[in-house]
């Protein structure tokens, strides 16, 4: 927990400054969500953008803008942009997470934003992050996390209690262009409770964090780091990240970097997923 008044009260102001945009993030998506046309641009990541991704990108950008809010700006479709000359902060956004699912008038569609302080002569990594939300528009959820506390809507959120996969409900990021690695990922399903997917990584990774959901794992390793937001939510809610190995990373952020994880309350947990996903595989 951060103690400081001065880091208390820059907390507050970021998360004041995020409210506010959320109003303005709402109000456009419902109003741009029926344009489900693609630009033609390539992003950053190699992938179109929809004109709904560009569109909430750049009102985004222009919020910080107006606010002289002193940033560099990292972002799937734009890539990087610094706004002042010296910035203070890093502000790391993911305009539009299930954007198939927003063409498709599926109603699971997220943004996501991290807002964390530079360290001088340091990348930017998780463990820097102050204060991140996540916003899924169709349902009306709205988390946010800083100071090692998660909420959704306004209410203190923690991640699930259960420790052992066969009574655990858990999602899997299942695009994989290598079968062999897709396979590996049958006797994870096989072993737990039940298995959901929702299309939007970050929704998924929110339930993680509030408990509606036990566990995450994400081993494709294609993961742009600009889902940071959600990663997060969990660890300030009580959870454990760990990497394919099993190890706790501190992720480095950037629009080249990616992230691959298991995500639980456990520990226990993350490694007997991890234990599975290591089994060869039967061909």
């Amino acid at each position: 927990m951060l103690n400081d008044s001065q880091d208390e009260n820059e907390l507050s102001f970021i998360h004041r400054l995020l409210l506010s945009l959320d109003e303005i993030l709402v109000s456009t998506f419902f109003q741009a969500q029926g344009d489900k046309s693609y630009s033609g641009k390539i992003n950053r990541l190699g992938h179109e953008s929809s004109n709904l991704d560009l569109i909430m990108e750049e009102k985004i950008i222009d919020f910080f803008k107006d606010k002289a809010f002193p940033c560099i700006i990292i972002s799937e479709e734009i890539g990087v942009i610094e706004l002042v000359e010296k910035p203070v902060y890093f502000v790391i956004i993911d305009p539009v997470d299930g954007s198939t699912n927003a063409s498709m008038d599926i109603p699971l569609v997220a943004t996501g934003i991290s807002i964390g302080k530079i360290e001088e002569d340091s990348s930017f990594r998780l463990s820097q992050v102050l204060v991140s939300f996540v916003r899924s528009y169709f349902t009306n959820e709205l988390f946010f996390s800083s100071s090692q506390i998660t909420t959704k809507n306004g209410q203190p959120v923690k991640t699930s209690e259960e420790t052992t996969l066969k009574e655990a409900i858990i999602s899997i990021d299942l695009y994989f262009s290598d079968l062999e690695k897709l396979n590996k990922c049958v006797p994870i399903m096989h072993q737990a409770k039940g298995v959901r997917r929702f299309g939007a990584n970050l929704i998924d990774m929110a339930y993680v964090s509030s408990g509606q959901l036990d566990a995450m794992l994400d081993l494709r390793g294609i993961t742009s780091s600009v889902h940071i937001s959600g990663l997060h939510l969990i660890k300030c809610s009580g959870g454990r990240i760990t990497n394919q190995e099993g190890e706790t990373e501190d992720f480095e952020i950037g629009i080249d970097r990616t992230i691959s994880f298991v995500a639980s309350r456990s520990q226990k947990l993350n490694d007997e997923i991890l234990e599975f996903w290591k089994k060869e595989v039967d061909k």
